[in-house]
């Protein structure tokens, strides 16, 4: 499959979007096929949907376990992180999080330049 198609399967409601093969090529450049080998389309593909959703929503995409406390007429409400540390953009959205999951399956070492 190319990455276009994955994306489209991935990311169906964006498949339509006129930035959509923008946000491809830019994912593809942060994407090295080399580690991610037969799952590259796939990292590109989620990659590019993850950024083109934050892209959507703007500066203020937050994402997490919601939560609340009352006590008498005083109430917090109060949005606990999913990831934390380089992971946290990748928790604000499904896209990001499947990317996640997918990267924890590569195996990454030194790499060898012949």
């Amino acid at each position: 499959m190319t990455v276009r198609s994955d994306f489209n399967v991935i990311a169906t409601e964006l498949s339509t979007d006129p930035n959509a093969d923008q946000f491809i090529t830019w994912a593809a450049q942060e994407i090295n096929p080399v580690l991610w080998k037969q799952k590259t389309s796939r990292a590109t593909a989620l990659l590019a949907a993850h950024e083109l959703t934050m892209s959507k929503r703007g500066a203020t995409g937050v994402g997490g376990m919601m939560g609340s406390e009352k006590v008498g007429d005083l109430e917090a409400k109060y949005i606990a992180p999913l990831y934390v540390g380089s992971e946290a953009p990748y928790g604000t959205t499904a896209y990001g999080q499947m990317f996640l999951r997918l990267r924890r399956t590569i195996v990454r070492g030194p790499i060898v330049l012949s």
